[in-house]
């Protein structure tokens, strides 16, 4: 008997409770080695890689009729052929998780750095430049016709495979603001690590004038009219578009109104 483990010794090796053993062996996936004459149930070493490639198994998704399915067809043949599929699907959940981590960086970059910003003040940046997918908008200003369209954007970039750490921007053009005290969104965007989709817009690299507010989006019209001022006074030629970008979104806060907004205008 010293070579075999009572269901408490392997469930203890296995890392599980007894209960799980007792599941196994009552839907036919994994058996004792044998069961002695006083009820007691006896595994060997063996079949600690039996256990192991069942919970392996489960982990990559598959259901326990699925396991059974196999254990009791198994043969080499089909071993092959699960190790080949379980393979591709190790991979796929690989590259998911890479996706995933870089999610959590970026969105842990943004974070810190919107947890500096002093707001209310206009100030200078530099700006390496960026990529982003931009979609378009000519609607009216209203929030029921913006919704859509940022929807149709968010959309067209799940449509494209495109799945952003970035809360989705606007592009506010300057002379809206300027010449006719209005301030409208021209495009929305998503930001990109490189480039490689279609609809690619670049941000260009220079200095930007940027100024935060952290109560949502009810002062960026204000914002932008003081920032052009503030070049107006000090004789600055500016780019065609304010950007506008939430450096903290809901995740940060309760809804829009605890956003934190950022505008950005390029100085030329």
């Amino acid at each position: 008997m010293k070579d075999y483990f009572t269901t408490g010794e392997f469930a203890k090796l296995c890392k599980v409770k007894k209960q799980t053993l007792f599941h196994y062996d009552d839907i036919k996936i994994l058996k004792p080695e044998f069961i002695a004459d006083n009820g007691y149930r006896y595994y060997s070493y063996k079949q600690l890689e039996e256990f192991t490639m069942i919970s392996m198994l489960k982990n990559l998704g598959m259901s326990l009729n699925q396991i059974k399915d196999y254990v009791d067809k198994r043969s080499p043949e089909n071993l092959i052929l699960l190790l080949e599929k379980e393979s591709v699907e190790v991979e796929k959940k690989i590259e998911e998780l890479k996706w995933v981590k870089h999610y959590i960086e970026t969105k842990l970059k943004i974070t810190k750095a919107a947890m500096n910003v002093e707001y209310g003040c206009i100030s200078t940046e530099e700006c390496k430049g960026e990529y982003f997918v931009a979609t378009e908008y000519s609607g009216p200003e209203n929030e029921k016709d913006i919704v859509e369209a940022i929807t149709k954007h968010m959309n067209y970039c799940h449509d494209i495979d495109l799945y952003s750490a970035y809360a989705i921007g606007g592009m506010v053009p300057v002379d809206d603001i300027k010449l006719k005290n209005e301030y409208r969104y021209s495009h929305f965007y998503t930001c990109l690590d490189e480039k490689g989709y279609c609809h690619t817009h670049i941000k260009p690299a220079g200095t930007y004038l940027v100024c935060c507010d952290p109560e949502g989006y009810k002062n960026v019209e204000k914002m932008a009219k003081n920032m052009l001022a503030y070049c107006k006074q000090r004789s600055w030629n500016v780019g065609k578009y304010f950007y506008e970008d939430a450096i903290l979104d809901t995740l940060a806060g309760k809804d829009a109104n605890n956003y934190s907004v950022k505008l950005s205008l390029l100085l030329l």
